[in-house]
């Protein structure tokens, strides 16, 4: 997804609520007169203190094998390293034109590729993976949008406006420096 589409408009109605506020909010934020709104769109936090650190509550539960792959697994997710969503933020504040960017790292990955892999870098088990209708009682349809539908989101608009370079390139690096940092406070 490119900053021109709006946010998941088909979410299940438990959810649907919240995302036609959300883009109704950066519609006004955008373009109201008077203001030169600037709206940020943030991918998944990885980095010290988010869900995926060590001790982190997506850490646990992979650790704990309670983090299964559903269906397909296709569903994209777009990370980005907490000091690469700093950085961003103080290049729009400071350098940025008004509007929507996506603050996501550079790759997008399916859940099927980056949760196998995770578990593995964190000494977890492999996760279980679930039939679509097992983890649409457990998950709900939207957690089943996850996992199989979602779409990644690009940074070029961030990137080229901005001149934006990311310390952590790539969901594998921003894990990667995540984990690391577990390691040094070790030492």
């Amino acid at each position: 997804h490119d900053e021109k589409e709006l946010l998941f408009v088909d979410a299940p109605a438990a959810f649907r609520e919240l995302h036609v506020a959300a883009n109704e909010l950066e519609s006004r934020t955008t373009h109201t007169q008077g203001i030169e709104g600037v709206v940020l769109r943030y991918g998944f936090f990885t980095g010290e203190g988010t869900a995926y650190a060590p001790g982190g509550s997506i850490w646990q539960d992979v650790r704990n094998r309670k983090f299964p792959i559903v269906g397909n697994g296709a569903g994209a997710f777009s990370f980005i390293h907490l000091n690469d969503a700093v950085e961003a933020t103080i290049k729009v504040i400071t350098e940025g034109r008004p509007g929507v960017y996506n603050v996501v790292d550079d790759t997008p990955v399916a859940q099927h590729e980056w949760l196998p892999w995770y578990a593995k870098q964190i000494g977890g088990p492999p996760p279980r993976q679930i039939p679509r209708l097992l983890g649409r009682v457990g998950a709900g349809a939207y957690g089943l949008y996850l996992a199989e539908e979602q779409k990644g989101a690009t940074n070029r608009k961030a990137k080229s406006e901005l001149g934006w370079n990311l310390q952590h390139p790539t969901w594998r690096d921003g894990f990667l420096a995540t984990l690391a940092s577990r390691d040094r406070d070790r030492n």
